[in-house]
């Protein structure tokens, strides 16, 4: 009874991982003045008017988080020329709670697809932080001022800050629909005594990481799980067949009985690890398996009578 409780307890974690996997990533439903809204959005979408759709997604949004109308407002902002918005709302999106159709691993699909034109046609942007004012800025022959943003091509850069005749100089990269910040700090020994920073000193910005999809993150998990239940399995048939060879050379009935129970149970337990080992690796194959499949999307949310689509109008 001891391994049968083991196998028990293995079988308990696989439905508790398996119920652990599918919280991760909530699904949620559009409701009727959701889909509404995004619907409005969706004409002004089409009709070119970038801020009336954007207005229209953002008030969806303000109704309930989904991955969906949030991408919407992101794709929205690239097409109006936004790239640093645009960018930040798709990590937005990546991040979101998902609709069941479609997929969240189409969804992350389109989203990188968005992110890849955003990286081939937007600049970058380095925001010039500076403890000391009136320090001179220099970057690539342009002069900003502390504080300024620099609109960049994509790339690295050396950012040359001069003050009182002291010079330091900070190597950067401007990455595309991102801002890069650069923070222009004198050390003690290179500022005159005259200088004072500034007070109180400029936190610096700290910048959303992007979001990368976890798709096969359940396919190990289960992979994992199916390996020990087909190892627990295996070690219990094996110790049922000692118990086998060991009552053939016992005499005792009290013993032999105990040896039978044993036998029963381990092979009980074997079996049904077994199973459960195999429940397991149909689902992480379920779970890489799923992260592949269909077609990438080209277009917004539509919805119509029949229900939530893509929009083929793009």
């Amino acid at each position: 009874m001891r391994h049968l409780a083991t196998v028990c307890c293995a079988v308990l974690v696989l439905c508790i991982c398996g119920s652990a996997a599918g919280q991760r990533h909530p699904t949620v439903s559009l409701g009727g003045p959701q889909l509404q809204l995004v619907e409005q959005g969706l004409k002004a979408y089409d009709a070119g008017d970038w801020d009336r759709a954007a207005a229209f997604f953002r008030a969806a949004i303000e109704l309930g988080e989904a991955n969906l109308p949030i991408m919407n407002l992101g794709r929205t902002l690239q097409r109006s020329g936004n790239c640093f918005a645009a960018a930040e709302t798709f990590d937005w999106a990546a991040g979101a709670p998902a609709v069941a159709e479609p997929s969240r691993p189409v969804v992350l699909r389109t989203i990188d697809r968005y992110r890849k034109e955003l990286e081939e046609a937007c600049p970058g942007r380095l925001e010039i932080s500076c403890k000391y004012p009136d320090a001179a800025i220099e970057v690539n022959g342009r002069t900003p001022s502390c504080g300024d943003f620099l609109q960049m091509e994509p790339g690295r850069y050396t950012v040359i800050g001069t003050l009182e005749g002291r010079q330091i100089s900070v190597d950067t990269r401007a990455i595309a629909a991102r801002t890069t910040v650069v923070t222009i700090d004198f050390p003690p020994n290179l500022v005159g005594a005259g200088i004072t920073p500034a007070d109180p000193e400029r936190p610096e910005e700290v910048r959303p990481p992007r979001k990368e999809s976890s798709v096969n993150a359940g396919a190990w998990i289960f992979a994992g799980i199916s390996v020990a239940l087909f190892a627990t399995g295996g070690g219990l048939l094996i110790y049922s067949e000692s118990l086998v060879e060991e009552a053939g050379t016992t005499d005792d009935p009290t013993r032999w009985e105990q040896i039978r129970s044993g036998w029963e149970n381990s092979r009980t337990g074997g079996f049904v690890a077994l199973g459960g080992g195999a429940a397991a690796a149909a689902v992480a194959v379920w779970f890489a398996v799923s992260g592949d499949e269909g077609e990438e999307p080209r277009t917004l949310l539509l919805v119509t009578p029949e229900g939530v689509a893509f929009s083929t109008t793009w």
